[in-house]
């Protein structure tokens, strides 16, 4: 198979994870393939003109298999520093100029990876309830954080006391995810004076294990 059927077969959602390493462990130069996958919906063929991946969901499955070889074999995306943004599932998708972050684009792909946000015609999907997403949000920008109720054994969500931005971004988040009224959604999720502590929506541990994966992978990132 050459490298371009390789990579047309990857777009064409007919390789698995097991047959894209399986590829990839006889290729003499590992670092040379993930960037002429990098490239596949940028440069264009001599003989069509065009690139030889165009749709979205193909793009997206080239990108998959871009993180699938690095994270096997440690190498690095060919565009992962180009105007300090990682070229990633996410780099279809439009994030406004004030959240677009490195640190929050790394909880974006994590949480991609868990299937927590997927992409739909370059929009961005949140996979779960407003009150979940509030609190996903809410964890990153101001650092939410849940806590067991040692009266009840309930688990109830405790406001964050510090910010990635010196606000809510709640506006910018509302364009990116496609809501309203984020800001009344996060509130809700904390005690009230005169109500007990609501109870924390379903998710919220697997949003805390997204988010301890993403602060690892900036650190890691932070020290290079």
């Amino acid at each position: 198979m050459t490298t371009k059927e390789f990579i047309i077969n990857i777009a064409n959602g007919n390789l698995k994870k097991n047959d894209i390493l399986n590829y990839v462990l006889n290729c003499p130069d590992k670092q040379a393939l993930v960037d002429d996958l990098y490239w596949s919906d940028k440069a264009c063929e001599i003989s069509t003109g065009k690139p030889l991946v165009c749709e979205d969901d193909k793009i997206l499955l080239i990108y998959d298999a871009i993180n699938i070889i690095c994270e096997e074999y440690q190498l690095k995306p060919l565009g992962e520093y180009q105007d300090g943004c990682c070229r990633s599932v996410l780099s279809i998708i439009e994030i406004p100029q004030d959240i677009k972050l490195r640190k929050f684009e790394i909880y974006l792909e994590i949480a991609y990876n868990h299937k927590l946000i997927s992409i739909n015609q370059k929009k961005l999907i949140f996979n779960g309830s407003n009150a979940l997403l509030a609190y996903f949000c809410g964890k990153i920008f101001c650092g939410d954080r849940t806590v067991i109720n040692s009266f009840d054994g309930e688990i109830n969500c405790i406001v964050g006391r510090h910010n990635l931005l010196s606000r809510f971004p709640e506006k910018s988040l509302e364009r990116l995810f496609g809501k309203k009224r984020l800001s009344q959604s996060r509130s809700q999720l904390f005690e009230k004076p005169e109500k007990s502590a609501p109870k924390a929506p379903p998710g919220t541990d697997i949003v805390d294990e997204i988010y301890s994966e993403a602060e690892k992978k900036w650190e890691n990132e932070s020290v290079r």
